[in-house]
């Protein structure tokens, strides 16, 4: 593949070296670009690397072809580096591009790329892999196990039989029934015990909205064991509904067959939306 040497002072200087061999190039002081032609077509914008004043690649601190280093540098604090992957076809539904990484036998292991998914600029960002079968060198090589789309929903394959979007646990607690006393959580910031077998949960996140899913399970170590559980109640022995709010919900524990509030040793509650 020939490689044209182009300055603003020193004209142009075209190498031809054969497959395999190794070609030393000596920059000019000026500004300049290497244009690279043969498999990839030279001329455009996208097939070039630019150096700069100094005779070191433009942005960047090391830049190595069939190596093992793509390395962006700046001394510029502040200064984001940037490496693009364009698309120069038509913006239509199912286009991918990005990159991929290969074996020595030219079968691809793994794959990020961009899928357009229509509308102006809509992309989903997919992650792909190969689980061993082998296959031809490329993305479509590969099968699709993560995908982040176009409006921040996160997807993915973990068993499931097919990439589908994933809804985590927002928030979860274990706490002491007996004085709310919390033994470990994530999203949630206290526990208010009104009375026997009556809380509130106090969320340190706020939630999108009051529409989520609030589950939980107790256990106790005393007669009767037996209990069962209100989420979304009163905490004033009514037992009637009471809607949540996006940063807490109450909820009440009863004794089994019986018309009286428990207080469980152990309550586990999370909370999904």
């Amino acid at each position: 593949m020939p490689l044209v040497l182009q300055g603003a002072t020193s004209g142009q200087a075209t190498l031809t070296p054969t497959d395999g061999a190794t070609v030393s190039l000596t920059l000019p002081s000026t500004s300049g670009t290497l244009v690279s032609s043969g498999s990839v077509p030279a001329g455009g914008s996208n097939n070039q690397v630019q150096y700069n004043s100094s005779g070191t690649l433009a942005g960047s601190s090391n830049l190595q072809f069939n190596g093992s280093l793509l390395s962006l540098g700046t001394s510029s604090t502040g200064t984001v580096n940037q490496l693009q992957f364009s698309d120069g076809g038509a913006r239509a539904a199912g286009n991918n591009w990005g990159m991929f990484w290969s074996d020595s036998a030219g079968e691809t292991n793994a794959a990020l790329w961009a899928s357009y998914t229509g509308g102006n600029n809509a992309a989903a960002l997919v992650f792909g892999t190969n689980n061993g079968t082998g296959g031809a060198s490329g993305i479509a090589s590969t099968t699709e196990r993560m995908r982040l789309d176009s409006s921040g929903n996160l997807l993915f394959n973990s068993g499931y039989g097919s990439v589908a979007t994933a809804y985590g646990c927002r928030a979860w607690v274990n706490f002491n029934g007996t004085n709310g006393s919390i033994r470990a959580s994530g999203g949630v910031s206290s526990i208010t015990r009104h009375s026997t077998g009556q809380y509130t949960v106090n969320l340190t996140i706020t939630m999108p909205d009051v529409n989520y899913c609030a589950t939980a399970s107790v256990s106790t170590t005393s007669a009767p064991v037996g209990c069962f559980i209100e989420m979304f109640t009163a905490t004033n022995n009514s037992q009637v509904a009471t809607a949540p709010t996006t940063s807490s919900f109450s909820m009440g524990v009863l004794q089994y067959n019986a018309a009286a509030f428990s207080d469980p040793v152990y309550v586990n509650v999370s909370v999904f939306r």
